[in-house]
Order: structure tokens, then sequence, then C-alpha cells
């Protein structure tokens, strides 16, 4: 309801626009409140996401870190058994022969041999399929054996076996080292260069402290020969 007089209608529209933006001014402020309030929720809410995040990202990493421990210790396990048993296959006990030991070494070329008995029958050919038993030592291990066998056939001349050995079945080409005759043995020192070289052989995982033959290591091959094969 207006007052009666224009003088006091004024005085009530100033109080009433007066009132208006008070109210005005409080519902913007508390807009301006709102939103900051709505603001400062977002804010939180998305650090409490990033830190939810962040430690769920942590928990992940450490998870897959501590299974990449376990993967590479099974993997170390599993190397150790296949060296394990790769070593027991390569150092099984090989054949001895009963045969008396070298006194004195001739020298044919880069080859030392000794004759232990001196065989009566026909000596092979390259090419043939012969007999032999062998006895073979690494020098540079202190005359372990690391192979032997009995019986073992073979195409002599043939690149089978390593060339220091098969020279010395066959004999050189000047007659320093005569060909092995049947029913003969004789013990050979061959040098590295015509044995296994700077690489050496039967190195587990290519370790040169594992090889059976070191690298650079002479041979010692005590061997009969039985005769041909066929």
């Amino acid at each position: 309801m207006l007052p009666s007089t224009p003088m006091k209608q004024a005085r009530f529209f100033q109080r009433n626009n007066a009132s208006l933006r008070c109210t005005c001014g409080e519902v913007i402020r508390k807009g301006r409140n709102t939103t900051l309030e709505a603001h400062s929720s977002r804010q939180t809410t998305a650090i409490s996401s990033s830190g939810s995040s962040s430690s769920s990202s942590s928990s992940s990493n450490s998870n897959s870190s501590s299974s990449n421990s376990r993967r590479q210790a099974l993997l170390g396990l599993l190397s150790t058994s296949l060296a394990s048993q790769a070593a027991a296959a390569a150092w099984a006990k090989p054949a001895l022969l009963d045969l008396p030991a070298c006194r004195k070494f001739k020298q044919a070329g880069p080859i030392g041999f000794c004759e232990l008995k001196q065989g009566s029958g026909d000596s092979p050919l390259p090419g043939d399929l012969i007999i032999v038993d062998y006895t073979a030592r690494a020098v540079a291990n202190d005359n372990e054996v690391y192979d032997g066998s009995r019986n073992f056939k073979f195409t002599v001349g043939n690149g089978e076996m390593i060339p220091g050995f098969e020279l010395g079945i066959l004999g050189s080409e000047d007659g320093s080292l005569p060909p092995i005759k049947e029913g003969g043995s004789r013990t050979l020192l061959i040098p590295p260069e015509l044995a296994y070289g700077a690489l050496g052989d039967g190195c587990l995982f290519g370790r040169a402290d594992s090889c059976r033959i070191p690298p650079n290591s002479a041979v010692e091959i005590t061997f009969q020969y039985r005769g041909l094969g066929y």
C-alpha cells in the first residue's frame, strides 16, 4: 500500500530501492560465495582424485616392480638348473684307456707324438671308416680328461675330428710322423691351432672359466687304432 503524499511516496520508493539493492547485493555476494565454494569444492575433489590416482599409480608401479623381481628370480633359478644339467651332461665320465704313459715326445712339425705300441696291420687311408679307442685331455686344465670313447667310428680325413687327431692317424706328408698301423697305439700332443684354437670348447653360456677345453689350450690324445669299421 502506497503512502498518501508524494513526499512520503518518494521516501517509500527510496527505502524500497535501497532494500532491493541490499537484497540484490546479498544475492550477488551469496552467488559469488556459492560459486567460490563450488570452485573450491571442485579443486578439493580434483586434488583428492589426483592423490587417489597417484596412490593407485604408485601401488601399480610397486606391484609391477614386485612382479619383475619374482620373474627375475624365477629366471635365475631356471638358468642355474639348466647350467647344472648342462654341466652334468658335458662332464659325463669319459673312457680311460689302460695304456702306458708317454715318457718322451718326438716332434713332427707342430705335433708331438709318442709310440706306445707298434701296430702290425695296415694303415688307414683318407676317407676310410675306422674304429679307435681314445682318451683326450686338456693340457691347460692340468691334463684333465674331457673326452674319451671305445669302439668309436668315424671317417678319417673328412674333418669329423680336430685336425691334429686326424694328422696323428694318417701321418704327415714329409714322413716325420708315420701313419698309425692296425693294433698300434700312440699319444699325440696337439697345439691349439690344430685343436680348438682361441675359442676353446665345451664352454657353458660362453664363459671361458667353464670350458672343458680352455681357449688356446693344447690337447693330449692317447688312442689305439683297431682297424677299419666296415
